[in-house]
């Protein structure tokens, strides 16, 4: 479900117009989802505001990976 519309260039710009960027890296990390936590992610998120989640078989869900550009600059 990755949004290839969304970008943080934003935030970057604004980050490295008051800070020194000392270092920028891409972290990621999958996790295998139990039922409850599925069931979670699926209220909680953006991504799914506009769906009809009762439409949909969600049981194929098992896993869910997040990832993170994290910026580490110097005032």
């Amino acid at each position: 479900m990755k949004n290839p519309d969304y970008s943080n260039e934003s935030v970057v710009e604004y980050f490295e117009k008051y800070l020194k960027t000392i270092s920028r890296e891409t972290v990621s990390a999958t996790v295998q989802l139990s039922s409850e936590q599925r069931m979670s992610f699926i209220e909680m998120t953006p991504l799914l505001f506009c769906v009809e989640k009762d439409c949909v078989d969600w049981r194929t869900l098992t896993h869910l990976t997040i990832e993170a550009d994290v910026l580490i600059g110097m005032y």
